[in-house]
Order: structure tokens, then C-alpha cells, then sequence
């Protein structure tokens, strides 16, 4: 089955379960939001979607598209309270943003090992339970221009350790991150905008000034700000502009 144009489904109150089982194919955006009773879904045979946005169902646990390989657009998944489960075991592709927010039972993001490419910005922001970003759920992707990581209290880890490029950074506001290697890009070779990585209020430097042993190959900020405050008040705090950073 083929849904052409926009499919929502919202603001339903009683409505528990969607089951579009034979659904194949969205071309346009394909919306589910503020049923506040919804427990399960069913898009078991969906191969392909525009922008999917997931937000504000409140009694949604789990989320699941073993078939999906390609998002078309933004795959926005926020405000979901109850949301434990994600799974998207065959999605390959997202072609624009990727947002993970204030899913706020959610412990790990979820399975994403056949993703190779975020389009644009994969934002993860204010999930309270969430413990990890690594290669556990993230192992293949390769492109993903931008990434924002800031307000996850319980975040303990960020590893992609196979994109090479990247146009920006932001780490902010993770207070669980604490150890040097809970950060890795091991393969990142250039940062082209900014990378800032700041106010993680146990996370320290072995090295206040050096924040390359995060990398395994130096990094070149091109035309952009280094920004590195993870210390306490009387610490340092180091802001460059550089054309190299070896």
C-alpha cells in the first residue's frame, strides 16, 4: 500500500494501537502525535517515508520499523514520556535531521546498526535517562555533518568512531560524562565550523589545553572556535580561532 501526500494521525484520545500493516510507502510527511492513549504501533511492512515526527504521545513505549530503510526528510522523535524501546533495524538512511529530545524514560537510543547517513544535525537533548551513544546502536554511520549533544543528565558515552568529517560539534550540559574516553571519534580528521565541548560538570581534560587524545588523528578547525570549558570556576578556560590544530 502506497500513502501519497501526508499522513497524521493526531489528538486522539482513545485511540490505543495503529495497525497499518500493509502500509509500504509514505511520500510525504508521516505525522503521529498527541494521542495520549497510544500504546503500540504497526508499520512492520513501511519501506519508505518522508519526514516522520513522533512527538507527545505520552503512553507510547515502544517504537518499531523493522523495514524501514530509507527517511526522506527528518526522523523527530521527542516528548514521548513513556518511550523505553526503539528499534529501526534496517533504517539505512535519514536525508535531513535526526532529533532524539525529552524522551525521558528512554535508558539507550535504541537500534540503528544499519544507519550510514544523517543528512543534517543529529540533535539529542534532554533525554533524563539516557545513558549512551556508541557503536552499540550507531556502528555504521559514516556521514553526519552535525552533532548536538547537550542537557542528557545520565549520558555516559559518545562514540562514532567512523565518520571522518564533520562541519560541528556541540557537547554541553552532559553531567554524567566524566572519563577521557567517553568521548571518540577515533577516525574524525576535520571539524570545518565549530566544535565546542563545554559545561560537562565532571568531564576533564588529561591534558587542560590538549583535547585531541578524543580523536585519533589531529583535528583541523577551519575558520571556526575551539571551545573548551569542561572545568570548574577556578579552572581555565580556553577559547582559539585556528586554521590548524595539530
Amino acid at each position: 500500500t502506497l500513502a501519497n501526500g501526508d499522513f497524521t494521525i493526531g489528538s486522539e484520545t482513545i485511540l490505543t494501537q495503529i495497525n497499518a500493516a500493509q502500509l509500504r510507502s509514505v511520500t510525504g510527511i508521516l505525522t503521529i502525535t498527541m494521542n495520549n492513549a497510544l500504546v503500540t504501533t504497526n508499520f512492520n511492512l513501511l519501506e519508505t517515508v518522508g519526514s516522520h515526527f513522533i512527538d507527545q504521545n505520552i503512553a507510547l513505549a515502544t517504537i518499531d520499523y523493522p523495514s524501514l530503510k530509507t527517511n526522506n526528510g527528518s526522523l523527530t522523535i521527542t516528548n514521548n514520556t513513556a518511550l523505553t524501546t526503539i528499534s529501526f533495524a534496517s533504517l539505512e538512511t535519514i536525508t535531513d535531521n535526526f532529533t532524539l529530545s525529552n524522551n525521558n524514560s528512554l535508558v539507550t537510543p535504541g537500534i540503528f546498526n544499519t544507519l550510514t547517513t544523517i543528512g543534517d544535525t543529529f540533535t539529542v537533548h534532554s533525554n533524563l535517562l539516557l545513558e549512551n551513544i556508541n557503536a552499540t546502536y550507531f556502528s555504521n554511520v559514516t556521514t553526519m555533518p552535525n552533532l548536538d549533544v547537550s542537557g542528557n543528565p545520565s549520558l555516559q558515552q559518545i562514540k562514532f568512531d567512523k565518520v571522518t568529517t564533520m562541519t560541528s560539534i556541540v557537547i554541553e550540559y552532559n553531567s554524567a560524562l566524566s572519563a577521557n574516553d567517553s568521548l571518540s571519534f577515533s577516525t574524525l580528521s576535520d571539524v570545518t565550523s565549530l566544535l565546542t565541548i563545554s559545561n560537562n560538570s565532571n568531564y576533564t581534560f588529561a591534558d587542560g589545553l590538549v583535547v585531541f587524545p578524543l580523536f585519533g588523528v589531529p583535528i583541523t578547525v577551519e575558520d571556526g572556535i575551539l571551545i573548551i570549558n569542561n572545568f570548574d570556576n577556578n579552572s581555565n578556560q580556553h577559547i582559539r580561532r585556528a586554521k590548524n590544530l595539530v
